[in-house]
Formats: structure tokens, C-alpha cells, sequence
């Protein structure tokens, strides 16, 4: 796929979900814009440091979810689907 499709492609799908308009709005739709994009999206919401503490988080909330539900052993494949949703 070409870059400038690519881009474009970027822009229809990211601004129906995040904030993202005034982020992307800021570049015109050309091939050389695409890299640039990406970089500041990661740059703003890729925080791996944060990231982390939501996946510890979440991590906890299901080990206390079955602790509260007086189970002694989680269901192996729910906890991995749980935590595959997370990453």
C-alpha cells in the first residue's frame, strides 16, 4: 500500500476513536507525514512506563476477583484471555 494511503487510512480510522483529530489534522496527507504522524501518536500515547502500571493493575484486579470469589485456581484460558485484551 502506498504511503500516502497508508496515511490516509491513519487519519479515517484513528480520528473515529481517539482524540486524535487535532493531533493529525496538523499534517497534510502526504507520503512524508505518515512517519511523522506515527511518531508523535506514539510520542503522546504510547507510554510504556504507564502502560506497565495498567497491566499490573489489571493483573491484581483479576487475582482478587477470584480471590473474592472464593476460587482457589483461576480458569487458565479466561485469565489468558483477559490478559491477551490487555496487550
Amino acid at each position: 500500500m502506498p504511503p500516502e494511503d497508508k496515511f490516509q487510512y491513519l487519519i479515517q480510522e484513528l480520528l473515529l476513536e481517539l482524540e486524535l483529530p487535532s493531533l493529525i489534522e496538523k499534517f497534510p496527507p502526504k507520503a512524508q507525514n505518515h512517519p511523522k504522524a506515527i511518531d508523535l501518536i506514539k510520542e503522546r500515547f504510547g507510554r510504556e512506563d504507564l502502560l506497565v502500571q495498567v497491566y499490573v493493575r489489571e493483573l491484581l484486579k483479576m487475582v482478587m476477583k477470584n480471590v473474592v470469589s472464593g476460587r482457589k485456581c483461576a480458569d487458565v484460558t479466561t485469565l489468558y484471555d483477559q490478559l491477551e485484551s490487555h496487550l
